[in-house]
């Protein structure tokens, strides 16, 4: 009987015990402050060695100061007094307009045919071949031209045209050098009567000679031959 009792006991003990509940608080402390890390020092970077790449640069041509006397090449004869040239020696290859220094020319296109005589007279002496410029006091003038005397092997060639009478002097300071000397020669052809000191040239036929044809004709005849047969009776009787 007494182990029967002994669970109810226990059961109704445990019953009657009621837990009471405690509140949760929060524990709030004070705030911490942490310290700011400092930045990580880095070493310092090293130089790498670069290797240089040997390059030589290619030179640029640059234009030179004109020479006082020159050689070079004519490679057009647009006027009388007007030649366009190459010079020797220059890297640029430019071509430069010459006038010929001291002298006045009747224009190809003029009134006078003298003009005519006078750009041919210089076409055919100077173009294409290689000429000595030397220049006086301007080294270029306002439109651009180099004002020079031109020689050809040994013959000043500005100072020839004087003389042929296919031109006249003509100067401006300061390059008067040769002044006297094309005064004199145009002076002499005055006197001469040459070229436009003179007459007008005339233009003159040129009649070329006509060609003359031989035909040689062989006939060859053959001969016809025509037989003709003339029967003449005979009478043959008995007397």
């Amino acid at each position: 009987m007494l182990l029967s009792v002994f669970p109810i006991f226990i059961l109704i003990g445990c019953a009657a015990v009621t837990p009471t509940a405690t509140p949760f608080q929060l524990y709030q402390g004070p705030t911490a402050i942490l310290p700011t890390p400092a930045p990580p020092t880095l070493p310092p970077p090293t130089n790498t060695p670069v290797m240089a790449v040997p390059w030589t640069p290619t030179p640029i041509p640059t234009a030179t100061p004109l020479p006082s006397d020159v050689l070079a090449l004519v490679a057009n004869v647009p006027a009388a007094d007007t030649l366009e040239v190459v010079m020797q020696g220059d890297l640029l290859n430019q071509v430069y307009t010459v006038r010929l220094l001291g002298i006045t020319v009747p224009p190809k296109n003029g009134a006078s045919a003298w003009g005519v005589v006078a750009f041919r007279t210089v076409r055919d002496m100077l173009n294409g071949k290689v000429v000595r410029l030397v220049q006086d006091s301007t080294v270029q003038n306002a439109d651009g031209e180099l004002p020079r005397y031109v020689y050809l092997s040994e013959t000043l060639v500005n100072l020839e045209l004087v003389k042929m009478g296919l031109a006249e002097p003509s100067f401006t300071a300061p390059d008067t050098k040769f002044q006297a000397r094309f005064t004199s020669a145009a002076n002499a052809a005055r006197e001469a009567g040459i070229g436009i000191w003179g007459a007008e040239p005339t233009a003159t036929a040129a009649i070329a000679p006509s060609a003359t044809i031989t035909v040689t004709a062989t006939v060859t005849a053959t001969p016809s031959i025509t037989a003709t047969a003339s029967i003449t009776p005979t009478a043959t009787g008995e007397p």
